[in-house]
């Protein structure tokens, strides 16, 4: 906290090489590749978007819409567990983008 300044830019740096393999290439552009292969990802990517959202709230609303239809694709599986797991992914992606 407190440290926007010397943040920012770096945030900058790790979405623009997250653009077009975790990311996609245009905000709201086809899903990247690697897109919500991991959660802990998912939510880095997440807190990186926060930073930009005062000012332009688009790119973390698309990408938490993107990471809400992916909770739900899991949740709709069918392994044993899964529709905790889906619950959960979405729950906390929505949860830490609150918190930001």
């Amino acid at each position: 906290r407190g440290q926007s300044q010397l943040t920012r830019p770096l945030w900058k740096k790790v979405l623009k090489w997250c653009r077009g393999t975790t990311l996609p290439k245009e905000v709201k552009g086809e899903k990247a590749p690697l897109q919500h292969s991991d959660l802990l990802l998912d939510v880095l990517i997440i807190r990186g978007l926060c930073v930009e959202a005062a000012s332009d709230v688009t790119a973390l609303e698309t990408f938490l819409q993107s990471v809400a239809a992916h909770a739900e694709a899991m949740a709709a599986g069918t392994g044993e567990g899964a529709k905790s797991r889906g619950e959960a992914y979405g729950a906390i992606a929505r949860f830490v983008a609150q918190l930001y």
